[in-house]
């Protein structure tokens, strides 16, 4: 009498223990049950039904009568599509090394070189010159800001040299490309870590901060040109000139480099025709020489065969 009390409170424990176990293996399988779903007993398990066609006719006749919303909607595809469509070059600029790169509808940013040893006139006439052999529609300039997102000095000096390849874009390109300010904090970051992880999945060796100098700047245009993308632009702010009469004498500008290159063109298409006609020539004379020496030939041969004859 005395050991089946016991007996039965260790088969009793050992059902509890075993509860608990179920318990915690349901808990591990079924992580989407809330927890004031479980007892000391049972388990109890909610089941969510789908929701029914007149709810869903509710939700759509709701939509239909939100212009807002319906608005909201076709403009983010409208915007989507847009960006789909442009060839960006994104610039990692610096007072020492200016990384360049560029992207075709945000897929797969591809560095494409790093700028050292120019001043502002010449970094901007080079990046123009990878404007125009890209074919680039617009530009994406990062904007160094503070931690907190207040403006720094050296995004005081970046916005200046903004302005300078503003000026080279109208000048040579035209009204047509604009130039993106985009805020570029933690790019230079990410670009380091990002090299190196690349490096240690590799098996390489850890680049140090020399060997960083010469990739850094490219990898963090491509960051830039990868966020700009991602948010679609928005919170970017358009590069404009302060005074109008700036603008005026780049499209001035841009009138004379258009002449000129219209010009440049036509001495390029007459130099070719000269080059083809005298090619020409040239064969005409040697056709001409080719056959005054097979007539020549020709009668020697004849005047042999009648000296043979006599």
């Amino acid at each position: 009498r005395r050991r089946r009390p016991a007996f039965r409170r260790r088969l009793a424990g050992a059902d509890d223990g075993r509860r608990m176990f179920d318990l915690l293996l349901l808990s591990l399988l079924l992580p989407a049950i809330p927890t004031n779903c479980f007892t000391s007993g049972s388990v109890a398990v909610h089941h969510h039904r789908p929701p029914s066609t007149t709810a869903i006719r509710d939700i759509s006749s709701s939509t239909r009568g939100a212009p807002e919303l319906r608005q909201q909607t076709t403009s983010e595809d409208e915007l989507v599509e847009r960006f789909a469509s442009l060839r960006t070059l994104g610039v990692d600029y610096g007072l020492t090394r200016t990384g360049v790169a560029v992207t075709f509808g945000g897929y797969r940013p591809r560095p494409l070189a790093i700028l050292s040893g120019l001043n502002n006139t010449e970094l901007a006439t080079a990046l123009v010159d990878y404007v125009q052999s890209e074919q680039a529609t617009n530009i994406v300039l990062g904007l160094p800001l503070n931690k907190n997102g207040t403006v720094s000095k050296q995004s005081l000096i970046t916005r200046d040299f903004g302005r300078a390849l503003l000026s080279e874009v109208r000048s040579r390109c035209g009204p047509g490309i604009p130039i993106q300010l985009w805020d570029e904090r933690y790019t230079s970051k990410e670009a380091a870590s990002r090299i190196t992880a690349e490096a240690m999945a590799r098996n390489q060796r850890i680049p140090s901060a020399s060997d960083l100098a010469t990739e850094l700047d490219a990898e963090a245009a491509c960051i830039i040109l990868e966020d700009y993308y991602k948010e679609l632009g928005q919170d970017s702010e358009e590069l404009q000139f302060d005074d109008e009469s700036i603008e005026n004498e780049c499209h001035e500008r841009y009138k004379l480099y258009l002449e000129t290159q219209e010009r440049r063109r036509l001495e390029m298409a007459e130099e070719r025709d000269r080059q083809s006609n005298a090619r020409k020539e040239m064969i005409e004379q040697a056709r001409a020489m080719e056959e005054a020496s097979g007539l020549s030939t020709s009668s020697d041969k004849k005047k042999k065969k009648k000296k043979r004859k006599k």
